[in-house]
């Protein structure tokens, strides 16, 4: 039998003598002298790493692509038509203005805008060098409290305004898809809290810990579906039932669908299945399906009614993809920071 190293090779964690895994990220450490030979070198080996995906090689990939989306998203442009009308027969000509965030800094008034487009770029720079500087508990937290840290303080930003505004502030009615209130925001806690038990529930088969916290957010998330969210105390479920909706706004709805299945799956951590591989695999792809594939439904079905117009599409897409990219890396950031962090818990606990 080869004997363990002194660190783990996965996480760099100090190694008690005589261990037979990680306590840190689980990686077992002992390899049979026919294991040894057979272990797969190179590209195979490193395939094969990223396949089993460990804990610490998890966390350091999901948080470098959250800090890239961010950094990006502050380069992107977005498109700005502007229309004049000609004197005769009222013709309008079009021109195309592309517009960088420091533009829109530039131009825009209050705090509250420049906080907007400002601090989750310079939190991905941040995450950037956290994932790949710190390591264990400490990247957990940091990369935790940069993503939770900008949404909390979007989140009373928009408080203070609908305070000042006199507006109802927890209205549970439909807003843009990554709005922070109405019907949106309990919809991303559920999911990703959802998410987050996946995780913990692929990681650890055998915790009945990592069932319940599937379970409790997939019934969180399907009780967002019975959420009031029009006039007359209409649920969010009935939305499904109306034709109109269907041909105004088949994206929104496909997507609802989606969520909707992704609750039901979630639920199922209640009953704790024998082999939950399978489940989990399911789950995770239907989830990825609905966080890159929302976008790509919407663009779709916006694409269908702006056809006769030449920029229109255009416009909106690249604002959609700026959209995304802020909305994805704060969404995942600490949804991946609070994983990372139970996993490791929950691997020393074993």
């Amino acid at each position: 039998m080869a004997a363990p190293p002194e660190r783990c090779p996965d996480c760099a964690e100090p190694l008690p003598a005589n261990a037979d895994s990680c306590p840190m990220c689980g990686r077992w450490l002992r390899e049979s002298p026919r294991e040894e030979r057979t272990r797969p070198r190179g590209r195979a080996a490193r395939a094969a790493a990223l396949a089993v995906a460990p804990a610490e090689t998890w966390t350091r990939v999901w948080g470098n692509v959250c800090g890239i989306l961010l950094v990006l998203a502050f380069f992107w442009p977005i498109l700005v038509v502007h229309y004049q009308f000609g004197a005769m027969f009222g013709q309008p000509s079009q021109t195309v203005e592309t517009v960088f965030t420091w533009d829109l800094v530039a131009k825009t008034k209050g705090v509250g805008p420049v906080l907007f487009f400002v601090l989750p770029p310079l939190a991905g720079v941040f995450v950037l060098i956290a994932a790949n500087v710190w390591r264990g508990v400490p990247r957990s937290i940091m990369l935790f409290a940069a993503g939770g840290g900008v949404l909390a303080i979007f989140l009373l930003a928009a408080l203070a305004e609908r305070a000042e505004k006199g507006e109802e502030i927890f209205a549970p009615r439909l807003t843009p898809v990554y709005g922070l209130f109405g019907i949106c925001f309990p919809i991303y806690l559920a999911g990703a809290g959802l998410a987050v038990g996946n995780r913990l529930r692929k990681r650890h088969p055998e915790s009945r810990e990592a069932g319940l916290v599937a379970g409790a957010f997939g019934a969180f998330l399907l009780l967002c579906f019975f959420l009031p969210v029009g006039p007359g105390d209409q649920i969010l479920l009935s939305v499904f039932a109306e034709e109109k909706a269907w041909e105004d706004a088949w994206s929104v709805l496909l997507i609802l669908v989606l969520v909707f299945a992704y609750a039901v799956m979630g639920i199922v951590g209640f009953a704790r299945p024998k082999n939950v591989g399978p489940l989990c695999t399911t789950t995770s792809v239907l989830g990825k399906v609905i966080l890159f594939g929302g976008p790509a439904f919407l663009a779709l079905s916006a694409l269908g009614e702006m056809t006769s117009f030449e920029y229109q599409f255009s416009v909106f897409a690249m604002s959609l993809i700026k959209m995304c990219l802020y909305g994805h890396g704060l969404m995942i950031l600490p949804a991946v920071g609070f994983t990372s962090l139970l996993d490791q818990m929950m691997a020393r606990r074993a």
